[in-house]
């Protein structure tokens, strides 16, 4: 299929040549997008291996799709997503019929900071904290352990063991000085 067909059959609205038009153009990017058509809108899912850029995205897709002239086509939906991500980052509405690029905020803050890059140094460092402080309590709950031990075989009884007693008693007055029980039976 030449250049020329690919172009005519894109201005038709043939997705697929639309598809391979754009993904030939974005391919240095590492962009690769797919592209549907439902009703009078056309959806555009680009995927990267890091978040696609918006602005630039949005952009060429507005140039691109203008200069197609799609009749039918009045509005442009464009998702920005990791490759292999099942939801977008980011998503871009593009009105054609007033030339104007509806404002959309960003879909997932969570994982994605407000410039569309990943906060992968910020859960690093979490999770070396983490780590640290695993390894931490871990390393104080071994002491404690050790320590118990040392004790209990430090303090450990012989198996055999004896005891020595000695009865002590204070000292019986009465006795001593009746010398017999037959005087003391008589006090």
């Amino acid at each position: 299929m030449t250049a020329t067909n690919l172009l005519e059959q894109a201005k038709q609205g043939d997705t697929q040549a639309i598809a391979t038009l754009m993904n030939k153009a974005l391919e240095p990017k590492g962009i690769t997008v797919q592209v549907s058509i439902q009703d009078d809108s056309l959806t555009i899912i680009a995927e990267s291996k890091e978040v696609p850029e918006q602005s630039f995205l949005v952009d060429y897709v507005h140039k691109t799709i203008a200069k197609l002239n799609l009749a039918k086509i009045k509005r442009v939906y464009i998702r920005g997503q990791v490759t292999g991500s099942k939801h977008p980052v980011w998503r871009q509405t593009i009105n054609l019929q007033e030339n104007q690029i509806l404002p959309t905020s960003i879909l997932n803050t969570q994982t994605y900071s407000s410039n569309l890059k990943p906060k992968s140094n910020q859960f690093n460092v979490f999770n070396v904290l983490v780590q640290f402080r695993e390894i931490i309590n871990t390393v104080f709950l071994g002491g404690i352990l050790g320590i118990l031990v040392f004790n209990l075989w430090w303090q450990r009884q012989p198996d055999n063991l004896q005891y020595e007693y000695k009865i002590e008693s204070f000292d019986d007055i009465v006795f001593d000085k009746c010398g017999e029980m037959s005087i003391c039976s008589e006090i």
